[in-house]
């Protein structure tokens, strides 16, 4: 009967651990679920004129990504 209780003890602990560990955070950092800030104006935009034709860029991008191959389109952004 002890060793029952024993087990059954072991096991609501370790879901009440479970249960707690995947619950969302109260506060913190950004990881609490809140969304990220988003800017209020619209980004000033560049026009850049390739071999495809002409592309629309914001002046500031933070990430660019080259699938083409060719780096002619990059090569026109300057640095």
């Amino acid at each position: 009967m002890a060793r029952g209780k024993r087990y059954w003890l072991i096991g609501m602990f370790s879901f009440a651990l479970f249960v707690s560990g995947c619950s969302q955070s109260s506060g913190g950092s950004n990881g609490g679920g809140e969304a990220a800030e988003i800017p209020t104006s619209a980004p000033q935009m560049r026009t850049v004129k390739d071999a495809a034709g002409e592309v629309s860029i914001p002046v500031n991008p933070t990430r660019i990504a080259d699938i083409s191959g060719s780096t002619e389109e990059l090569l026109a952004l300057g640095t």
